[in-house]
């Protein structure tokens, strides 16, 4: 899966470019994007694979530009975080403007077994 994460990369650098210094893997990437998602100040105790792919359904914003969903997680310590982004057919993320992506950002205790599966040895997952 490292590839999936060098390409998000590269794609972020190109509409990024200038943090592309600073974008060197999906981490990376995510901790630049992470102010521009909606936050939810309630730590989940248990993230669920059922959940999140109900949000990708039902959260979906209105925009034809949208084809695709990923889904990061990383560590800042002992918290862990989750993002949810809209993407377009260029996986690029897009949003409402420049300062707000569709999307959210979660901090989560524990994932379900089938999130844990989804996510395998990986930081990042593509949902089509």
């Amino acid at each position: 899966m490292a590839g999936l994460r060098d390409t998000f990369s590269s794609i972020l650098k190109s509409i990024f470019p200038q943090h592309a210094d600073k974008i060197s893997d999906a981490a990376a990437v995510l901790k630049k994007l992470y102010g521009l998602l909606p936050f939810s100040p309630d730590t989940i105790e248990i993230l669920k694979y059922k959940d999140v792919i109900e949000y990708f359904v039902k959260e979906k914003p209105n925009d034809q530009q949208i084809v695709k969903g990923a889904m990061m997680i990383f560590k800042d310590g002992e918290t862990s975080f989750f993002v949810q982004m809209f993407l377009n057919k260029e996986n690029k993320p897009i949003g409402k403007n420049a300062k707000s992506l569709y999307g959210r950002r979660l901090i989560y205790k524990t994932m379900d077994a089938e999130l844990k599966d989804a996510f395998g040895d990986t930081d990042l997952v593509i949902v089509e």
